[in-house]
């Protein structure tokens, strides 16, 4: 269970490794965009939430065996936000 912006950018760091290693550089790349897009960490995480909810509209979590990380990693998003 995520419970600080560490655990949550770890999380983050960890779909984008899922990502990459499956050869998805789009959304590796949209994530790691929205992590950089800014010095505001509101900004980073807006971005980072509409990076994964789009992301979650997809069956690349499924096919991943990520969907438990997006899921948990927006829930907190959409928490904190």
């Amino acid at each position: 269970m995520i419970q600080s912006n560490k655990a949550l950018y770890q999380e983050i760091n960890s779909i984008i490794n899922a990502l990459k290693a499956s050869g998805d550089i789009q959304f590796a790349k949209k994530l790691s965009n929205a992590l950089s897009i800014s010095t505001i960490p509101s900004e980073i995480l807006g971005e980072s939430r509409l990076a994964l909810e789009e992301l979650s509209k997809t069956d690349l979590p499924k096919k991943l065996n990520i969907e438990s990380k997006v899921s948990e990693t927006l829930n907190y998003l959409n928490t904190i936000l």
